[in-house]
């Protein structure tokens, strides 16, 4: 797959949602994180993907600070779709993918980001209080006037992906949850992207730290939110995770090599 400058993207990308405070309790240095994008593009990865939800839009801007001289050189991706709101002195992110919304998330993040254009942009979760259509015509829009390359959906169903394609055949680009832990999208979302040539990315390969072969033992409280870290769950992916230890073993790879070449392994 190539972007518009004749980029050829790689096969991992970079996720910019852990350089947040949600896992670490305070957010990692500006710099921190400027070095770690360019770390990450001198090794060979030029797919940044992030999202206007990611510290409510500071990602966003480090992004474009890290790739500022550099802009050939990476495929952005980036989300919108969420409308923040404020309740009691604390905001919170509401699922919203109506015209005026998305167009609102576009731009800043263009603005954010410090691009003339976006090369895959995602709306990040389905709406149901918005029509399809209503989503997919701002998306078409952005992308006739040059805000976006490529424009498609994270996380919607497959039978909405069908439906979208009948109403726009020029979606792109899907992303979803894939792991060796959880496999849901190997049937239809796998065989529809294949079927109608557009870009799959998937998220969560290593489950939050779980397959690097190093978790549960050490983690940051935050992942004890979610199901996969809470019992009698956990020790179950344990006993896989063992399993898993030792296939690594025998390759002299680590877990988290193998949970990736797992997923490689698939179109």
């Amino acid at each position: 797959m190539f972007t518009r400058t004749g980029l050829q993207l790689s096969e991992l990308g970079l996720g910019c949602y852990p350089f947040t405070d949600h896992w670490h309790g305070e957010a990692l240095s500006d710099q921190n994180i400027v070095e770690f994008i360019h770390l990450a593009i001198s090794n060979g990865i030029n797919v940044i993907d992030t999202s206007e939800m990611h510290a409510n839009g500071r990602i966003e801007s480090l992004v474009g600070r890290a790739i500022k001289d550099r802009r050939d050189e990476v495929a952005i991706v980036t989300k919108g779709g969420f409308m923040q709101r404020f309740l009691d002195g604390s905001s919170y992110w509401e699922i919203d993918a109506s015209a005026n919304n998305l167009r609102r998330a576009i731009d800043g993040s263009l603005q954010r980001l410090n691009v003339d254009y976006i090369d895959y942009y995602l709306s990040h979760f389905p709406d149901p209080r918005t029509p399809l259509e209503e989503t997919l015509g701002v998306l078409e829009q952005a992308q006739r006037a040059g805000k976006i390359v490529e424009f498609g959906f994270s996380n919607y169903t497959a039978s909405t992906v069908e439906r979208a394609l009948e109403l726009a055949p020029g979606l792109g680009a899907l992303q979803y949850h894939y792991s060796l832990l959880d496999r849901n999208i190997e049937g239809s979302i796998m065989s529809m992207s294949r079927r109608n040539n557009i870009l799959l990315m998937v998220y969560r390969v290593l489950e939050r730290g779980l397959l690097t072969g190093v978790l549960p033992e050490v983690h940051d409280v935050a992942r004890n939110r979610y199901t996969m870290f809470q019992e009698p769950w956990l020790s179950e992916i344990t006993k896989k995770v063992a399993v898993l230890k030792d296939i690594a073993n025998a390759y002299g790879r680590t877990p988290a090599q193998v949970a990736l070449r797992w997923a490689l392994s698939h179109p």
